[in-house]
């Protein structure tokens, strides 16, 4: 249901579509990636994403990982009680996966998240 809300949310945002998409184009030309996510961290919808074919597993395991963050920052990471959100400019994952794929969750703002799937020989 998150995907096709998020061609929803794409659908609204046209004009910028295609800029989004090529630069993570690049980024994942560059960096050696698989594919390449934008996440909204709050409703885990995805804003954008490269060029490549989207395969539903992939997008549900890159939409958990969000989840499994914030899950382990609010009972690891947070400072203090007062904290509102437990996502933040520190906010970053790296999990490896059994077949030979890496998750990697990096903060972009307080609202979006990249995640990305790298093969583990390319994960620097």
């Amino acid at each position: 249901i998150y995907e096709h809300f998020s061609k929803v949310v794409q659908k609204l945002i046209p004009d910028q579509m295609p800029t989004l998409e090529n630069l993570l184009d690049i980024l994942i030309s560059n960096c050696r990636m698989e594919k390449a996510f934008v996440f909204d961290v709050v409703s885990k919808l995805c804003i954008a994403t490269d060029s490549t074919p989207v395969d539903a597993q992939s997008y549900e395991l890159c939409s958990d990982m969000i989840d499994v963050v914030i899950d382990v920052s609010c009972i690891y990471g947070m400072k203090d009680e007062s904290e509102v959100l437990a996502y933040d400019s520190e906010s970053s994952s790296a999990i490896r996966l059994n077949n030979g794929m890496v998750l990697y969750l990096r903060e972009v703002n307080k609202y979006l998240a990249l995640v990305c799937l790298v093969r583990e020989a390319n994960f620097d």
